[in-house]
């Protein structure tokens, strides 16, 4: 009961403070959410969403079930992984952020995976994805696809020897039998993808926005300023990334000495991520184990990051002046894109009411 109350009490005090933040700061709130949309225009709609329809016809089709049997013997042989979890491992790499937890989220709803299973291996399908890293990193701050395989490399490398690590503790508890589906396609299954692609985009991009507005109330209450000055290696840029990880495009272009941190915050994916996988997932995964285990990935990613810099400095480690950045894109197919999915939910919505 005390508990309860404290979180009661905590409520009332953040929903008051938020309200009078949103009524007396109008132009925090909207350098915010503005900036929020940048991204969201810029970077996350190009890089995820073509993803989060995949993940939700990969869920419909069920094509999953359909691997052949060498890869789930692979999976279990080297990860102890049963099932299904190893294809999504593979995809969630390259996918995005919240595409991997979707997945398993959906294999726990179906009884193929115990809740704490799916929050374990969620903790190592996890991914920023080669786009994400070339739009909002490789290409705006340092002009070099080097760079961005390089952290993608690293960040894939913590995952496959998290994965190892754990896999000690998920084989003692047995393997799940899983029957080999039937694929089913169809093109009410597209249509409904697509819906479901765009509904989930839509929630990440207004939780994103959300999460900038938190940021800069964090900011004017002098709590990033603070933290930043009483631990001098703690950047405010870095302090920002760890609450929204596309906040690292704004980072100082053309430093290389940061590289490592960028991977290690990369590998992390943010508070505002997490945020976003506990809304997809609804309650499906348990957020405190995989925010732990991002915590770890994101150590792990930064010391192999800062290895392979050591072994192939030459690569990466240019003058600043050589640093040609990559001009943005525009942002008109991306709002066109927009436009047309929420044209799509509309006529969506009426089919269901008509049936």
């Amino acid at each position: 009961m005390m508990k309860n109350e404290k979180n009661k009490l905590f409520g009332a005090v953040f929903t008051v403070g938020v309200t009078i933040f949103c009524i007396t700061c109008t132009e925090s709130v909207r350098k915010g959410v503005s900036d929020a949309l940048g991204r969201c225009v810029n970077v996350l709609i190009p890089s995820l969403y073509a993803m989060m329809i995949a993940a939700s016809l990969i869920t419909k089709t069920g094509i999953l079930s359909c691997c052949p049997k060498w890869m789930k013997r692979f999976g279990s042989a080297v990860f102890g992984m049963s099932g299904t979890v190893y294809p999504i491992f593979l995809i969630s790499s390259a996918a995005g952020y919240p595409v991997g937890a979707k997945l398993l989220a959906a294999e726990s709803g179906s009884g193929r995976l115990s809740k704490r299973q799916a929050s374990v291996y969620a903790g190592v399908c996890f991914g920023a994805g080669p786009a994400f890293i070339s739009g909002c990193i490789a290409s705006q701050l340092y002009g070099s696809r080097e760079v961005g395989r390089l952290i993608f490399a690293s960040c894939t490398a913590a995952n496959v020897l998290l994965a190892l690590l754990v896999s000690v503790k998920t084989r003692c508890r047995g393997e799940t039998e899983y029957t080999r589906g039937n694929f089913g396609f169809s093109a009410e299954k597209l249509v409904e993808s697509v819906n479901d692609g765009g509904r989930a985009m839509l929630g990440i991009c207004a939780m994103t926005a959300a999460f900038s507005v938190f940021a800069q109330l964090l900011s004017k209450l002098g709590v990033i300023g603070f933290i930043s000055e009483k631990f001098p290696v703690i950047r405010r840029e870095y302090l920002l990334a760890i609450l929204d990880v596309t906040a690292v495009g704004e980072f100082p272009r053309g430093d290389y000495s940061m590289i490592p941190v960028i991977c290690g915050l990369v590998s992390f994916g943010g508070i505002c991520v997490m945020l976003q996988i506990c809304s997809l997932t609804a309650g499906k995964l348990e957020m405190p184990v995989i925010l732990g285990m991002r915590i770890a990935a994101a150590a792990l990613g930064g010391i192999i990051c800062k290895m392979m810099m050591s072994l192939f400095g030459d690569r990466f480690c240019v003058t600043a002046s050589a640093v040609r950045v990559c001009s943005e894109h525009s942002a008109l197919p991306s709002v066109m894109l927009i436009l047309m999915t929420l044209i799509l939910l509309r006529e969506c919505s009426a089919m269901r009411r008509k049936k």
